[in-house]
């Protein structure tokens, strides 16, 4: 289990209890470019309310408001690592707040929970994806917590990586090991390689692989998107067109 005793214990509980409310875990496939087969997971928290599925966008403006974005931040890690069991040979990203990986009490807690997994190559195809939106407050701060996380194996990415502004500051201090290009900068694409945006975005691809990063297309829906994707050169493609979110039970 990903908590010592006790803390798992209250964990559950509070997990079964936001089940109970509508709050829910799902997890959305990562596929190879070169052959299409699953190579990793994302894990995504939804919220079920009669009419209507709500996105990770509502469920955070929700969590923040109530200030529990780090309390939602955990249980999405503990699922997440849960599910993982299962599939320990695939990676798996789970999206982490700044301020929450900047909070000393939950970043002493789940170092603690993690240290008490055997499983290192379980915690090693874990990435931390960190939002290029957040705002970064103390560049220090996140630098110490990414490294206490990293010596227990975990790793790093950067989502939405073009819709923010925080990605080279990250990047600069945290060696990330993932990039997720996100659906808006795929979808802003020309498929000729002549537009200037297209040569920007392969060539920063090309880098970041050129580095040894992961590189991800996010919100592949169509033929054609794809065929942009990969003729980026991305490493992995991640959409509708390979495997809608699927609710984990």
């Amino acid at each position: 289990m990903l908590s010592p005793a006790g803390i798992d214990r209250n964990l559950d509980a509070l997990v079964k209890a936001n089940l109970d409310d509508g709050l829910c875990f799902y997890q959305q496939p990562i596929v190879n470019s070169s052959n299409f087969e699953v190579v990793g997971y994302e894990h995504l928290v939804r919220k079920h309310s009669l009419d209507q599925v709500e996105g990770a966008p509502q469920v955070l403006k929700q969590a923040e408001l109530f200030s529990m974005t780090a309390l939602l931040d955990f249980c999405a890690l503990n699922q997440g690592i849960k599910f993982a069991l299962s599939h320990p040979y695939v990676f798996h990203t789970i999206n982490v707040h700044i301020s929450t990986l900047c909070n000393t009490a939950w970043l002493d807690r789940f170092c603690l929970c993690i240290g008490k997994l055997s499983n290192n190559m379980l915690i090693k195809n874990m990435v931390i994806e960190i939002t290029e939106t957040d705002a970064v407050e103390d560049i220090g701060e996140l630098r110490l917590a990414s490294s206490q996380l990293m010596k227990h194996g975990m790793q790093f990415g950067v989502d939405d990586f073009g819709d923010g502004y925080a990605c080279l500051e990250i990047m600069r201090n945290i060696p990330i090991r993932v990039v997720k290009f996100s659906r808006s900068a795929l979808l802003s694409l020309s498929e000729k390689s002549v537009c200037h945006a297209y040569r920007v975005h392969q060539s920063l691809i090309h880098s970041c692989i050129t580095e040894g990063l992961k590189v991800v297309a996010e919100g592949v829906e169509t033929l054609e998107q794809q065929a942009i994707a990969l003729d980026l050169g991305v490493d992995c493609l991640q959409g509708f067109r390979y495997g809608k979110p699927a609710r984990i039970l």
